[in-house]
This record gives structure tokens, C-alpha cells and sequence, in this order.
């Protein structure tokens, strides 16, 4: 059985999901939206059981063959009911706790089996992330981290951006789509001289010739430029994107050393895939923004004809294969020495 968690929303899930029905392979998808109950944990014997119920559906996670972690969590509920006082909140804290604990493990124990993505790597730190990358070979614009309102106002009079420190915020504003914070120019509205402000990200603007988003995949290196800059809209952040005016994007082969320098700082930050984005100036230097484990990969896969969807199948499919092999050889060694 190949075991995948993700969102309901998420169309790279569904088409990785099409191969594995071509394939007539079997799974289970569980997102992030399923309510899961917990069944039993058996420890016995030198041997760990775990059995979970997923809409009714017995999953006994010891058959899991493969699994693919593309997003979300499993969702395991409290069953406690609260009142307003402190006695009951105190009893609802700790059966969070229990609940995070076992959710920690049945997300610990899939990833003993073979497979793609990690829940405990599923965020980055953004500034660890840019430490490894200098360490790595990569370029990287500029950085501070100020909360001064003095040194932001001294910031203002260079070529600077500004973004979030960690990850980007999404707001669904019900009948209107959602708001999204982008990579911006700042401004001096914010300033108060009171030199108590929260600490800012201000970033060298690199004014760049295109950009290059890169999948990461076991080892390979699928990349895309996006030719953004002649776009008021796009020129900071192409996610802003402009759907009347769409940003041409192609295949794109990253210099060698850029390569050896991606699966450096993967394998660094024990990430079996992501997406990575980087810019190129125009003296052709590459500069590193950031990395994204679980970053959206059907915008480089589609238009570049990666098939990175059946990609993962196949990857999915060969962890699968691998394992019956050792076991098989395993079995057939112990069958000839006996």
C-alpha cells in the first residue's frame, strides 16, 4: 500500500494520484480535512503495530509500503468538551499535548518506510535556511534584520525590498478571494521613532535579468526561468501575478556548480524535495532567495514537460518494489543458509 498525505485542494496530489491508477497500484490518500481515529498502538514481540480508522476504513500502517508527504497533517481529535474554567482548561492543554504526541508519532513512524517529503521538515527557518545557502556556494542579496525605526529610515535610501521573516500569510476573505503578503519596496509611512518596533527583513533589491524556480527531486534538478522583470506587477514578486499578461517561462539547465551547490544544501537540510527560487542579475550572477518544501512544482513541471507527476509515481512505485526485493533476497539468503 502506498500512503499519501496532503489537502484536499491540492492538484498536484490528485495528478501524482491519476499515475498510481494507471499504474493499478494501491493507496490511500489521508488529508489534512479527514478526521482520523486512532485505533490501537501494539508494542510487542520486537514488533510495532499501528492501526488507524480513516472514514470507518481500517489502516493498518505496518503495510504501508511507500508514502508520499505533500502536505497538511494528520488530523487526530481531542473528544473533550470545555467549560469556561481554569480546571477545564488546564485538562484541555493536556490532552492537546497527549494528542500532538501521538500525531508526532504515527507521523514519525510512516517516515520509517520508504518515500518522499517529511512532516517534521514540511517548514523552514528562513534565516537557517540563508545561513546554509552562503555555506553551500550560493550568493545571497544582502540581509538585515532591524528594529529601529532609525536604521529602517536609513534603509529607505538604498535599493532595498522587504518580506515576510517566515512564511508568507494567506486570508480567504469569504466572496472575495484572499489577501496575500508579497515581496514589496518599503516605505517610510510605517516610522514612528519610537524604536520599539518589531524587527523588519529588509533585503538588497537585486534587479534582475529573469528568474529561475527549481524542483528538487531525489537527487535531480528540474529548473525554469521566468522572465518577470518587464512586468510593474511581477518585477518584485512574480506571484503576483498578472493573468492578462502571463510571464513567459522555459526549460532552463542550471550551471554545474549551481547543481552540486542545490543538492548540497538539500541534502544539508535532509529535504528530498522542494522548490527553490533564485534570481540572475544581470551580470548573470545567481542569487538565492529561498526554499520551500513543500512548495508548488506543477508550475515548472506543466510548462517545461518535466511529467514530474509521474515522476513521484514511479519514485513512489520503485520504493515500493525496492523493499519487496530486499525482503525476497532477504528470505532467499536465509532459505540457502538453512
Amino acid at each position: 500500500m502506498i500512503l499519501v498525505i496532503s489537502n484536499e485542494f491540492d492538484q498536484s496530489t490528485c495528478d501524482v494520484i491519476d499515475w498510481l491508477y494507471f499504474y493499478d497500484r494501491n493507496f490511500v490518500r489521508i488529508n489534512e480535512s479527514d478526521m482520523i481515529r486512532l485505533e490501537r498502538i501494539t508494542m510487542s514481540d520486537g514488533e510495532v503495530r499501528v492501526c488507524i480508522l480513516l472514514n470507518e476504513m481500517k489502516i493498518n500502517l505496518e503495510y504501508v509500503q511507500s508514502y508520499w508527504y505533500r502536505r497538511g497533517e494528520i488530523n487526530l481529535p481531542c473528544y473533550m468538551e470545555t467549560d469556561e474554567s481554569d480546571f477545564s482548561s488546564i485538562f484541555q492543554r493536556n490532552m492537546e499535548r497527549e494528542r500532538d504526541t501521538l500525531k508526532d508519532f504515527l507521523h514519525s513512524w510512516i517516515e520509517t518506510f520508504p518515500g518522499l517529503g517529511s512532516y517534521f521538515q514540511r517548514s523552514m527557518n528562513k534565516l537557517n535556511v540563508l545561513t546554509k545557502a552562503l555555506k553551500c556556494g550560493f550568493r545571497v542579496p544582502e540581509t538585515h534584520i532591524l528594529s529601529s525605526d532609525y536604521e529602517l529610515e536609513a534603509s529607505l535610501e538604498s535599493d532595498n525590498i522587504t518580506k515576510a521573516i517566515s512564511e508568507a500569510i494567506h486570508i480567504v476573505v469569504p466572496q472575495h478571494g484572499f489577501i496575500m503578503n508579497y515581496t514589496t519596496h518599503p516605505n517610510g509611512s510605517f516610522l514612528s521613532r519610537e524604536n520599539r518596533r518589531f524587527p523588519s527583513l529588509i533585503q538588497q533589491n537585486i534587479v534582475k535579468k529573469y528568474e529561475v524556480r527549481v524542483f528538487y527531486l531525489k537527487g535531480e534538478v528540474y529548473a525554469m526561468a521566468i522572465f518577470s522583470q518587464g512586468n510593474e506587477k511581477t518585477k518584485n514578486d512574480f506571484r503576483n501575478y498578472d493573468h492578462s499578461r502571463p510571464n513567459r517561462t522555459v526549460p532552463y539547465s542550471l550551471p554545474k556548480e549551481l547543481r552540486t551547490s542545490v543538492t548540497l544544501l538539500m541534502n544539508s537540510l535532509q529535504l528530498d524535495t522542494g522548490s527553490i527560487d533564485l534570481l540572475v542579475d544581470h551580470n548573470r550572477q545567481y542569487f538565492f532567495l529561498e526554499v520551500n518544501p513543500v512548495g508548488q512544482y506543477g508550475m515548472t513541471s506543466y510548462p517545461c514537460n518535466y511529467h514530474l507527476d509521474q515522476k513521484i509515481a514511479k519514485i513512489l512505485i520503485a520504493d515500493f518494489s525496492n523493499m519487496n526485493d530486499t525482503l525476497n533476497q532477504e528470505i532467499h539468503g536465509s532459505c540457502q543458509t538453512v
